[in-house]
């Protein structure tokens, strides 16, 4: 698996915010992807709105999603899976 650096694989819509930063991707930013494939098979809109990369990027990181339509745990699988702190999934050592 390993980590891969940024690229322009697929629209901006679906992509992690690591990806449209230009940082290294890994394999939450895979998940992040099929959380905003879900939004959008399931809504019909997407997740962060139709834009260029840095407007997406933008939107992402401003905090604002609406998760109102989905509820108990699909809507805290969605929260999850679309969050954009770029630490997210990291894995702990115990």
């Amino acid at each position: 698996v390993g980590e891969e650096r940024a690229g322009s694989a697929g629209p901006p819509a679906f992509a992690p915010p690591e990806q449209l930063a230009g940082e290294p991707q890994t394999p939450a930013s895979d998940v992040f992807a099929l959380g905003a494939i879900v939004y959008h098979v399931l809504t019909g809109a997407l997740p962060f709105g139709r834009s260029e990369g840095p407007q997406v990027l933008a939107a992402q990181l401003s905090g604002r999603l609406d998760l109102s339509l989905f509820g108990g745990a699909l809507q805290g699988w969605m929260r999850r899976a679309l969050a954009t702190s770029m630490s997210r999934y990291q894995s702990r050592s115990r």
